[in-house]
């Protein structure tokens, strides 16, 4: 069942404004949809010009407000920009609502006029989300369905989205994401602060990245810096970029290629297999004192330099082949395991 309430009445809002001898007029038009729907449902919105505020709640019910605003620089101006946003729409099977608004191919907004398509949108939270949005903000609520999800040329603000299929695509914007639980998340020319992640695959470039904490995390990052507090599982790659990881938990798989400085401040006594390429660059890392891990390094066209204390990290030249170096060694007791080649790269112990 669908109940429709539309205010379409357009309301002359301001006349006052002067800009060079001109009045900018201000005009609006606005649109009320409720829906019901089931748990198995979706809604998709794709806009562009304006932000999208979605609160979640338990009712079975969608409800969408839209205000559309334009400005311009004469009344027939803003008539003329209003009639230029389309907004369809569908629903109504308690299954799939759609709505997909923006301005006319072909339409150029120019010389100080405005156009915006503000939503708010209030929607199961167990139900999944399809969202793509340009040129504007989005802010999200606590959400238990899958969202699948693009934001250009705009910020994504979410709480925790914990669906385990996401699919979500942020540029040029800085975006903050309070957790996410799994699926795949691409970042470009942009950022995003991240408080918590369980199980994603990253492909970021041009970015700034920072995550508080990952559980388990596939990375592709280049161009841009990447900070980790802690992860208990991370492999990928990074390349051109700044890596720092706080605290590593258990397993790491990297390649660290032409990165300036690449940081590990703590390996945990919990470490168990790391495995670290790194090409044209200089990789740090710090030991914990409960640390215990069989230890390999090959350099080749580099250096190795253990500064860690030796009464913990003993490491030892066990081979030189030109300009090819081995070593060998702990750390603690040796239990877990440690690889590391270098090619044309400097590594330090410490």
């Amino acid at each position: 069942m669908k109940k429709i309430t539309i205010i379409s009445a357009i309301i002359l809002l301001a006349n006052f404004a002067h800009a060079r001898g001109t009045q900018w007029v201000t005009k609006e038009k606005k649109l009320h949809r409720t829906f019901t729907v089931q748990p198995s449902g979706r809604l998709s919105v794709t806009n562009s010009f304006g932000n999208i505020v979605i609160h979640t709640w338990d009712k079975n019910e969608v409800v969408v407000d839209v205000t559309m605003t334009v400005k311009g620089r004469s009344d027939a101006k803003a008539t003329n920009m209003l009639g230029r946003i389309f907004m369809e729409e569908s629903g109504g099977n308690n299954q799939t609502i759609t709505f997909k608004s923006g301005v006319e191919s072909g339409y150029s907004i120019s010389d100080g006029n405005e156009i915006r398509i503000n939503y708010v949108i209030n929607m199961p939270r167990r139900n999944s989300l399809d969202l793509e949005n340009k040129f504007g903000n989005v802010d999200l609520d606590d959400i238990l369905g899958n969202v699948d999800l693009a934001v250009s040329f705009g910020e994504l603000h979410a709480q925790n989205i914990s669906g385990s299929a996401n699919d979500m695509d942020l540029s040029f914007g800085s975006s903050t994401i309070k957790s996410i639980e799994g699926g795949k998340l691409k970042v470009q020319h942009g950022g995003v602060t991240i408080d918590k992640i369980q199980n994603i695959k990253m492909d970021n470039s041009f970015s700034k990245v920072n995550i508080s904490s990952a559980n388990k995390l596939k990375i592709i990052h280049k161009f841009g810096t990447l900070k980790i507090g802690s992860v208990d599982d991370i492999d990928g790659v990074v390349n051109h970029s700044d890596l720092k990881i706080d605290h590593l938990q258990k397993r790491a798989d990297l390649g660290l290629n032409y990165n300036g400085s690449s940081v590990i401040r703590h390996i945990d006594g919990s470490a168990e297999n790391i495995k670290i390429g790194v090409g044209y660059s200089t990789l740090s890392c710090y030991f914990d004192q409960d640390t215990n891990l069989d230890i390999d390094v090959k350099t080749e066209f580099g250096s190795f330099k253990n500064r860690a204390s030796s009464s913990y990290v003993t490491m030892t030249n066990t081979d030189e082949n030109g300009n090819t170096q081995y070593y060998k060694g702990k750390a603690g007791k040796g239990r877990g395991i440690m690889d590391i080649t270098g090619n044309y790269s400097t590594v330090f112990f410490k």
